[in-house]
């Protein structure tokens, strides 16, 4: 759900909201329903979605036989669009892209980053990745608590921080995101604090966020993104008890959202907006957890304010910096059903990882887990240079870390993915079509004609590989 408003310190970044349609409750799933003036079903059938758009194979070949004998009527490529309560309602029905016309990667890499054994090529974990607008490629890698820059032929340019608490260095080196003038900026999310650095790798300037004031919410949030004029987004989500462990309004056997707002910071941290109230996470009062086929809520900026799209829903939403809300995207596409088979391999599965890492989950935890009807149907959610907003479909059976692990923005450690999908949408709503990326990466950043990808290969090598982005024919 969001709940756009708006909280004013200093200067004011966004503008007062009025008492009208963006300050009332939209979409967004509570106790398995959408509610809200602005909810919709999640329209067309698994039928026309295994004919129009591609499933995982054995999907498409239980249905395969049903689409041959019952063909479907003919429909418009063009969207439907409407407005309503001056909302830009964007239906679309098919992909814009005819056949082989669409967007794709390379088959090979432009680039890749990382080797076996040897700095300051090597990388150690959990990388985090960004591209400059001079072309040189910027690693943040939590092993070493290093920030590293290579230019546009892989060669090493500077090392900066390290593990520590004084200014430039890092204890949990979270996120490197890509701000104005070529600047780096890197967050630190055990300390909540900034580092920013020149695009020489020189240290401009550490500092910690203001503290929002709205008692809903964790007065510190983290830093998600940068938007375009270098001011940050960052997420805070609503408070747990600490002595009990639960959610507010989430008893024993279910599963519900953790809420969060979304805000807007100044670029040296010391003035904020709230700009919307958005669904986080999903949860589930099992006991503790994980909690099986985990959705989440998205949020990212673009030049005109943010995307959000959550997890259990095919809308995109498209808001004001005030935190109004312009438009919604939709296109067919119906989640994929919790079968018994899945809730047991990803009960196993769970189990592995558990014994694994040193623990043992409990009975009462194991049977006290709440499996939804459906799988989240969005994944992940980025935005390109152009404003074009990317969003993954969940394609199969995923699983989420336990939320107390942490987890990266679009990483999944159990089930490695067989197929990377991601439907595209231009700034004004109309889907494009999918692109097929590289399965088992994280999806770093995507910029014109590029995408930046990090993970590992085949022999366990943390790596970075930058891909061209063809948006021409496919000869073949």
């Amino acid at each position: 759900m969001v709940r756009s408003a708006l909280l004013r310190r200093k200067a004011v970044i966004g503008t007062p909201l009025s008492g009208g349609p963006a300050n009332r409750r939209l979409w967004g799933p509570a106790n398995g329903r959408l509610r809200g003036p602005a909810s919709r079903r999640l329209w067309g059938s698994a039928k026309r979605r295994a004919c129009g758009i591609p499933l995982l194979a054995a999907s498409a070949a239980i249905v395969a036989a049903g689409c041959a004998t019952e063909p479907q009527a003919p429909q418009s490529i063009e969207p439907t669009i409407t407005t309503v309560d001056g909302v830009r309602v964007v239906d679309n029905h098919a992909p814009v892209w005819p056949d082989g016309e669409g967007w794709r990667i390379s088959e090979q890499p432009m680039l890749t980053l990382g080797v076996e054994s040897g700095e300051p090529y090597e990388m150690f974990s959990y990388l985090d990745a960004a591209r400059l607008a001079n072309g040189a490629i910027v690693v943040g890698d939590r092993g070493s608590q290093e920030v590293r820059a290579f230019d546009e032929n892989g060669n090493h340019l500077w090392t900066a921080g390290g593990s520590g608490q004084g200014p430039g260095e890092f204890d949990y080196l979270a996120y490197v995101l890509p701000s104005a003038d070529s600047r780096i900026v890197v967050f630190d999310g055990r300390n909540f604090r900034l580092t920013m650095f020149a695009s020489d790798g020189a240290l401009v300037e550490t500092f910690e966020l203001a503290e929002q004031g709205d008692e809903r919410y964790n007065a510190r949030s983290s830093v998600e993104d940068v938007f375009p004029d270098g001011s940050l987004l960052t997420l805070a989500s609503s408070r747990l008890n600490r002595e009990t462990f639960a959610w507010e309004g989430i008893g024993p056997g279910e599963r519900g959202w953790v809420s969060g707002g979304a805000f807007r910071y100044s670029a040296d941290g010391s003035e904020y907006t709230l700009i919307a109230e958005i669904d986080r996470w999903e949860v589930g009062q099992s006991e503790g957890f994980p909690v099986p086929f985990q959705a989440r809520g998205f949020v990212r900026p673009h030049s005109r304010g943010i995307y959000y799209a959550n997890g259990r829903s095919s809308e995109i939403e498209d808001h004001g910096l005030d935190g109004t809300l312009r438009a919604s995207f939709r296109m067919p596409l119906d989640p994929i059903s919790v079968t018994p088979e899945a809730r047991e391999r990803w009960l196993q599965k769970s189990l592995d990882n558990y014994a694994e890492a040193g623990f043992e989950l409990q009975p009462e935890r194991r049977d006290g887990m709440v499996f939804p009807d459906t799988m989240p149907t969005r994944r992940n959610l980025l935005v390109d240079r152009e404003d074009n907003v990317w969003a993954e479909r969940f394609l199969g059976l995923q699983h989420s870390r336990p939320l107390y692990w942490g987890f990266d923005r679009n990483s999944d450690p159990f089930f490695p993915e067989t197929e990377s999908l991601w439907d595209v949408f231009t700034p004004e709503g109309v889907w494009l079509g999918d692109v097929e990326l590289v399965p088992g990466r994280t999806i770093e950043q995507i910029g014109d004609d590029w995408v930046l990808m990090s993970g590992e290969d085949d022999a366990g090598v943390h790596r970075v590989w930058l891909y061209e982005l063809i948006k021409g024919p496919n000869p073949e």
